[in-house]
Order: structure tokens, then sequence, then C-alpha cells
């Protein structure tokens, strides 16, 4: 039901002309949503930060190679300055959410700002919050994220104007202060930068390489088209669940995909515009 109210929410939003397209969600792992952008090492990113439970809150924010937000002035910085590799016991993103996800990799970081279209909204979909907008070059679904600022401490800096996201990669030629890479954006671009490990800043978690296998990336070949008001399925799962709704929310017909993965739905409805769900994904077809 998650995904249908996020691609009505994306539809309407694009007949009404709003500023941006609301979140798309792919699937769940571990009990926490991802989005499939298509990119090409096949990595599925979080749909909200670690911490948070939607994608318009900020969530918690660590200091690099923490696991738990630092609440008080005077908690010293226990993680060792030192350290040149983010083990999975001090994964902020692994220990929180799980074996499945992780901290990016700078890398990672750089795949996803680049594999994007972006743009800067002040209000996403009418919550008042200001962030990045990160639409994919491969498959047309969407991310967002918040200008959450940045701690020091539990004094918050620069929310709603900038986003700060912890990589996993440290910065090998800073040593004083020791430095690990991170994500940045403001109203004027997206970028990776490094920065002091002191500071608190949130994590945009992606899921570990073992998770990629999900059975989800096989809806990457998923067809979705429209003839002579009859929806044509191909290529998804076998024996899937298929409901058709319109946009008013309306279910307006259900079905199931056959052995191969295929259906063809044949609909009295009149011309317009429907959303098609088949399992956990959703996309628009419109009817002429």
């Amino acid at each position: 039901m998650k995904k249908i109210v996020y691609a009505l929410m994306a539809l309407m939003m694009m007949i009404g002309g709003m500023e941006c397209s609301a979140q798309t969600v792919s699937g769940q792992i571990d009990g926490y949503d991802y989005v499939d952008l298509g990119l090409p090492s096949g990595k599925l990113w979080a749909t909200y930060n670690v911490g948070a439970t939607k994608p318009t809150e900020y969530g918690m924010y660590f200091r690099w190679g923490e696991t738990r937000e630092c609440k008080g002035y005077f908690e010293p910085y226990k993680f060792d300055e030192h350290a040149s590799v983010l083990n999975a016991t001090n994964d902020a993103a692994t220990v929180n959410w799980g074996s499945g996800w992780k901290t990016p990799t700078t890398e990672e970081q750089r795949e996803l700002i680049g594999g994007c279209t972006w743009k800067w909204t002040n209000d996403f979909y009418g919550s008042g919050v200001a962030g990045q907008v990160g639409t994919s070059k491969n498959n047309n679904s969407v991310i967002f994220l918040p200008a959450c600022g940045d701690k020091v401490d539990t004094d918050l800096f620069r929310a709603g104007k900038c986003g700060y996201y912890w990589s996993s990669t440290p910065d090998p030629y800073l040593d004083d202060p020791y430095a690990s890479y991170d994500m940045g954006f403001s109203d004027g671009g997206i970028f990776t930068n490094s920065y002091d490990r002191s500071w608190g800043r949130c994590v945009r978690a992606v899921a570990t390489s073992n998770a990629t296998s999900v059975s989800s990336i096989s809806y990457q070949a998923l067809q979705v088209y429209t003839e002579n008001k009859t929806i044509h399925i191909a290529n998804a799962q076998a024996n899937t669940n298929i409901q058709v709704f319109g946009m008013n929310g309306e279910s307006v017909v259900s079905a199931v995909t056959d052995g191969n993965g295929n259906a063809d739905i044949t609909l009295s409805a009149s011309k317009g515009t429907y959303v098609v769900t088949i399992g956990d994904l959703s996309t628009k077809v419109i009817l002429k």
C-alpha cells in the first residue's frame, strides 16, 4: 500500500505541476524501504536516513565510526581517529538497521550523484522540508535527501540550507584533524568532500553486496505498456499479484501474472491515467 500511495502522490504532482516528484519505493530489506535507481553497480539506496521513519525526517546524527547518536557536549569521541577502515561493528547503518545495510563508500555516493539529475526544493511535496531531489537518469525513480545540516554535539547547524551525509571512506590526506569523505549539498549543487570525523552527520544507507541479490532486482527488465485498452505486462515475476487503480485510488481490476511473468489486462474503463502495481512496484499507464 505504501508503494501505491507514493505512486499516486507522484502522479498527482506531475499533473498539478508541483515542484518535484514523490520518493520512489521499490521494496524493503530488513524492514526498511529502498529505491532501485538503475545504477550501473546495482546498488539499492535507502529511501530515508538512519534513525528516520520517512524521507522528510532528518534521522540521527553520528560521529564517523560511532553507532549511536552523540547527545551531550561532555561525551568524548570514542572511535579511533587513526582508523583507516570502517568495520561493520562501527558502521551506524549496519548496527542500527542490520546486516542488509551499510554506510556507502564515497565512490557509491559519487555514483548516486552522477546517476541522477538533481533539483533543489524548498518544500518537498508540501512537507515544508527542503533538500535535493534526485531523478534517476536510468529509470526515472526518485530519491529525496533532506537538508539535514550537521551537528556539533547537540547543536544543529545549517539545517534547511545544507545537507551532509557520511561515507565509509576515510580521507588519507587529512590527519589534523582526521577526516573522512562525505556527500554534501545546498541549493547550489551536490558534491563530495571530506570533513572532521568528530562532527555529527546523517547517514543514508545502501544495501550490502549480499542484499543486492534480492528478488526485486529481477524487475529491472519489467515492461508495462498499453494498446487498445489492454495493459500488457512482461518480464515480471511469475504468479505475482497485479492491481490497477484509478487516480482517485479506487481499485479498477485485479490480476495475476502467469508462470512466465506475463499478463494482458483488458479494461472496460474510460480513457485516462491509471496506476498499475505489480508486486512491490508501481508505474503509470495512460489509456488513449
